[in-house]
Formats: C-alpha cells, structure tokens, sequence
C-alpha cells in the first residue's frame, strides 16, 4: 500500500479551503478503510484497476469517477478493496459539501 499527501496536513501545497487530496495504491487483495466526517463528500478518479466500495455495495474499474456524500451527524468508515486480481490506484479529494457545490 502506499498513500502520498498531495494537498492537505503535512503536504507540500496549503490552500485555504478544507480539502484533502491523495494518490492511493493498493496491491493485491490489500483493503483500506477512509473515514468521511459528516456534510462532507469524498470524490476518486479510479486512475488503474478496479475494485469495490464498502464490501461490495459499489463496484469500480479504471475512468470511473465515484463520489461519496455524508449528511449525517457521525463520521463514516468508507472501505475500498482491490479486486481478486489486483492492483488499484486512485485520486481521492474530501471536501466539506458546500465547498464542492
């Protein structure tokens, strides 16, 4: 697994807004759980591979965008995997939702 910090706490780019940008990779059956705070919305661009979304509850290949809102009061665990055969790389962006609107 590797996850590089591209904007956000400790990454070479500061903006004013609330936003968090990461270049994510998975190998091999490797699974990572994101947590999305509430009234935000969590974008990926699906760069190489597939996988799927929180245990099966969305399905996701190479070019797929994917977008994931929260409007509840408590955080959310997203669960992202790679498929049975391999390798996923994704852009993720978390963003407050009035930001993105």
């Amino acid at each position: 697994m590797r996850v590089r910090q591209i904007i956000g706490d400790n990454s070479p780019i500061v903006l004013k807004t609330d936003v968090s940008m990461i270049d994510l990779e998975l190998e091999h059956r490797v699974s990572m759980s994101l947590t999305l705070a509430p009234f935000r919305v969590m974008t990926m661009f699906i760069v190489e591979g597939q996988g799927n979304l929180n245990d099966g509850l969305g399905y996701f290949q190479k070019g797929d965008f994917v977008a994931v809102y929260s409007t509840e009061s408590d955080a959310e665990d997203v669960h992202l995997q790679t498929s049975h055969n391999g390798y996923l790389r994704a852009v993720i962006v978390d963003v407050r939702q009035y930001d993105f609107a």
